[in-house]
Formats: structure tokens, sequence, C-alpha cells
């Protein structure tokens, strides 16, 4: 009897210890000259999916009866330029008690002929991407995209009583930011070079997806996503914004676009960059966070003319609405918040302006 004893024992034991399976959805991240510390690092940010359930299927789940299970996730950190790659598996401890008792760790793994494969495949696709987009950046700043606006003239601001003529650049590069017609046209000249350059772009550029901020491929029933870590990808394209006269040596404004190749269209996409991308020296990323940056009229125009907005709200909160024009109570000298909507109705910008 103790002998049954010590082998149900045995057996209840390493069956808590154990994953039932790994995950299909694989980590991969490249990384440059990583040491094995470092790709641990990156490994140990990553978390197998955790489902919970009751233990009774005749009862809702509770905190008393909670079992969760996780299958164990692979995680791979590979070498940019050596077959010098980590491969992880994390799991969890404990199988089916609560969330709380599940005890995670980390072991090392050796990659198996699928994961070379798809190593090799990201590479390949890194390294011929890479070119494309060089010679593609020559091309077009050989042969600019052009901002959208078609008269570059100067253009008249909100403030009529000043006759303020604004810097034509400031409505060319919103222009080119949310006309659509800049990204169209860069969008067009990209695929039309992948094409020429290698008839099927898809043999060339082997993984399903990839740009600035990492890449996924399908193999073998596995999904593989990951980015780039230790080493920085600028898969983009910036508008030239000099046929503007007035466009002085340095300026606040920078338009971006990311380029993306994306297999199952047989071409790239292009979206604009909202880290790079800048007006009067704020990105579009530190314009969508919470607390009101001030911006001109110029720049308030050239938005008004692309983007849906809300009513200004004077930001003093006073007494009584100001009379428009009405002297030293008046509109010019008071300050207003105003909203930017994209097409979707969220908002991408808080703003300061004269009211």
């Amino acid at each position: 009897m103790k002998r049954i004893y010590f082998y149900a024992l045995f057996f209840t034991l390493a069956s808590t210890s154990v994953c039932a399976a790994v995950e299909k959805d694989i980590t991969l991240h490249l990384c440059e000259s990583c040491s094995y510390s470092e790709a641990k690092y990156y490994a140990n940010q990553e978390s197998p999916h955790m489902r919970c359930e009751s233990s009774n299927p005749n009862q809702e789940m509770t905190f008393g009866n909670e079992a969760c299970y996780a299958d164990e996730k692979k995680v791979i950190i590979a070498d940019t330029k050596s077959d010098n790659h980590f491969v992880f598996l994390i799991g969890y401890h404990n199988q089916g008690l609560p969330a709380f008792n599940l005890e995670n760790y980390i072991h090392n793994a050796s990659p198996t002929s699928n994961d070379l494969s798809v190593i090799n495949k990201v590479k390949i696709t890194d390294k011929n991407f890479s070119t494309f987009i060089e010679e593609a950046k020559a091309q077009i700043k050989q042969q600019p995209v052009r901002s959208s606006s078609g008269n570059m003239n100067s253009f008249m601001s909100i403030n009529e009583a000043n006759s303020e003529t604004c810097p034509s650049y400031i409505k060319s590069a919103v222009n080119a930011a949310y006309g659509g017609r800049t990204a169209s046209d860069l969008q067009t000249k990209l695929n039309e070079k992948a094409h020429n350059d290698f008839n099927n772009p898809e043999s060339f550029f082997l993984t399903d997806e990839m740009d600035s901020l990492g890449f996924s491929l399908f193999a073998a029933g596995f999904s593989y996503q990951g980015s780039w870590k230790k080493v920085s990808r600028k898969f983009n394209s910036t508008v030239d914004l000099s046929n503007n006269s007035d466009v002085p040596a340095s300026t606040d404004y920078k338009v971006v676009f990311n380029i993306k190749w994306i297999k199952e269209f047989r071409g790239l996409d292009v979206e604009l960059n909202p880290l790079f991308t800048k007006f009067e020296g704020y990105t579009l990323s530190q314009l969508s966070k919470p607390g009101v940056k001030s911006i001109s009229t110029c720049l308030e125009e050239a938005l008004d003319q692309h983007l849906s907005y809300s009513p200004k709200t004077p930001i003093d909160g006073g007494g009584s609405t100001p009379i428009f024009g009405g002297g030293s109570g008046g509109w010019e000298n008071q300050y207003c918040e105003k909203h930017y909507y994209d097409t979707q109705g969220e908002k991408i910008a808080s703003v300061k302006a004269p009211c």
C-alpha cells in the first residue's frame, strides 16, 4: 500500500512541473551581439498566456475554486550577425492551482529546424528590405514626394486683425501628413520600384510582415512575432519640405512615413509615423498625450482644414464669455482649449490656441 502511495505521489509531483504543450505563438527578437544574460533578460519580459477556470465544472469560478493553466512559451533571441541564438521556454509550476500559487520558471532550450529556418528568413528579409529602403530613399530624394497642398503660396491666418501671412511650409507639412495624396504617391513609387526590382517581391521579402517596429512569419503551424533589440531599423521616408522658399534651415516641422512590407497584399504600405513627425517641435505622439500644448494660429488653421475638432473652450474659465474683438477683454487676449480627432473619432491632439 505504501509503495502504491509513493508512485501516486511521484506522478502527481511530476505532472505539476511539466507543461502539456508549447504555445503556438512564439516570440522571436533579433538582437545584435546579445550576451546570454541580455538574452535571458529580454526573455523574462515575456510571459505565457494564462487561462483560468473553475475546478468544479458545476460551479462558477471563484477565488476558492480557481484552477489556472498555461502552456510553455518559447522565446528566441537571435543574433543578427551570427548563429549564436538563445532559446528559452517559460512556464509555470503548480498547474491547476489558483493564479497566485503558480510559480514561473525559465529553461534553456535548443532551436528546432523550423526555428532556424524562420530566423534565416527574417535575417534575409532584413538585409534585402534594408537595402531596398536605402535605394528608395536615394531615388525619392532625387525626385521628392511633394506635399499635396497644390498651391504652396502663403495663406492668411485665422487672426484677420493682424493680417499675418503664415509660412507656406506649415500648410505643406500638414497637407503632407493628413492630405492623403503624399502618402499615396510615396506608396505607389515604392511598390513600382519593388516590382521593377524583384518582379516577385515575396521571393526577396520572406516574412509575412516587416517594418521598423518588428516582423511576423507563420511557419509549420507556429506564429513567430518579434522586434529588434539593441539595434534599430528605420524603414521610413521623410517628406522633402524644402520646395517651400520660406522654410528655415532648421525647422520644427517634419513629416515621416513608416514603410511596411505586407506579404498578403504582395506590396508595401505607408502610414504616418507619430514618433518622428512633428509640428512646431511637438511630435504627434506628444500631441496625443494628456496636457494642452500651445500652437500658433497658422498651425491651427492648417489642422482645421484636415481634421475634425471640438468647439473652443476658454482655459481660464472666467465669468462672462469674451466678446469678439472687445478690447483688452476680447478674444485676442484669451486662450482656449481645442481637441482634434481622426477619421475614427479618436482624439489625436489637445492644443491651446487664441480664442
